[in-house]
């Protein structure tokens, strides 16, 4: 039983990777797919009371994730995530800038600045580079 958080840049394949160490009856803690599941009709782009209920959920998830009996794993974008969400291993996505662009391409206007962003405040918050998993 291990709480995994699995950490990176939008569009870095923060719930792929999730999804491809999942087993059988594993957990997956992400905000997009809460949001989903409370009603929403895009995979990325959804109404403010559906974001915003779903941060809660998965806020309460993740404090719930260490009493599982199963692997859990949370999904985060926060470039602080790894030093605000408890988690007994991080997975951080090494991957590059311009791959998470070039992924961002049909998604919601305002997904290019996020990676920008993210990037931004990962380098300024002394964000360390730790390799998961090659691209």
């Amino acid at each position: 039983m291990t709480v995994y958080l699995v950490m990176g840049a939008p569009c870095s394949g923060k719930t792929t990777e999730a999804m491809r160490r999942k087993q059988a009856d594993d957990i997956i803690i992400d905000a997009d797919r809460l949001a989903e599941a409370l009603g929403s009709r895009s995979p990325h782009a959804h109404p403010a009371h559906i974001k915003a209920l779903a941060a809660h959920l998965r806020d309460v998830a993740c404090v719930k994730a260490s009493q599982q009996r199963c692997d859990v794993y949370i999904v985060s974008a926060s470039p602080n995530a790894q030093n605000t969400i408890p988690h007994d291993t991080l997975i951080a996505m090494d991957t590059p800038m311009a791959t998470c662009l070039a992924r961002a391409e049909g998604r919601p206007a305002w997904t290019a600045g996020a990676i920008r962003e993210w990037f931004e405040k990962h380098t300024a918050s002394g964000g360390k580079k730790l390799r998961s998993r090659r691209w």
